[in-house]
């Protein structure tokens, strides 16, 4: 497990084994979530892919960028434990913006954490869904993201982090997408911003984001290329 100090990142990865609290403030203006029709069209309809298969689909760390390497835990395959669609709109916000946020309700898994000479840090998660679950995810989580905005995350030792959230469009990617930039301020960690790019093909969704203590690092990588990368590896995966 990585324990870097990397904001929301890292906090997500503490509550996910039940070693904090959060509580939120402030709220964003509702937005309407329409459900986008689940049947997907062309290469996008193949599978359903095993976890080994999704493994597979995953890019190089080098992909990433030069100096980039593979956190020494390597790719997380999972097929079982994970949470429900159900759960998503009573999760706090930090769970819900959290790395592997988007494995509730999924079917097989897998997570990997490639990290820069700079310090900055990337994620490449896929999730398979049962048929018509993963446009469900998405369009939830969407709606849950409206309602958080602004919250805080209070760790162990008792530091406080506040997140402050934004949504972005991501029009004409994949069959559904949400892109959000999540910017955390602590005494311990003066400032750090990530953005998070979800994509749905059909019952697959990819997650890629970029974790760096400089903006123009998080809101301009290229997460958009990343996502139709690994979409390209997972149907060359289905075809043979």
């Amino acid at each position: 497990m990585h324990t870097k100090n990397i904001g929301l990142a890292a906090a997500a990865f503490t509550v996910a084994f039940g070693t904090a609290a959060c509580g939120t403030s402030g709220s964003t203006a509702a937005t309407s979530h329409p459900k986008p029709a689940a049947t997907p069209t062309t290469a996008r309809s193949a599978g359903p892919f095993d976890g080994n298969q999704l493994k597979a689909a995953l890019l190089d760390a080098s992909n990433w960028g030069s100096g980039w390497t593979d956190i020494v835990d390597g790719p997380l395959v999972k097929t079982s434990g994970f949470g429900t669609i159900a759960q998503i709109p009573s999760e706090p916000c930090t769970v819900a913006f959290g790395t592997g946020a988007a494995r509730n309700g999924a079917v097989a898994s897998v997570e990997d954490i490639v990290d820069s000479h700079t310090g900055d840090i990337a994620f490449q998660n896929i999730y398979q869904y049962g048929p018509g679950d993963a446009a469900t995810m998405m369009t939830d989580t969407a709606k849950k993201m409206d309602s958080c905005g602004t919250f805080k995350y209070t760790a162990d030792d008792n530091s406080t982090t506040t997140d402050v959230t934004r949504e972005q469009p991501v029009p004409g990617l994949g069959d559904q997408a949400i892109k959000i930039v999540v910017t955390s301020v602590s005494l311990q960690n003066p400032e750090n911003f990530e953005t998070q790019l979800w994509v749905r093909y059909g019952d697959v969704v990819i997650d890629v984001r970029y974790d760096s203590s400089i903006s123009a690092h998080a809101d301009g990588y290229d997460l958009a290329g990343k996502a139709k990368a690994i979409e390209a590896k997972l149907g060359k995966t289905a075809t043979g």
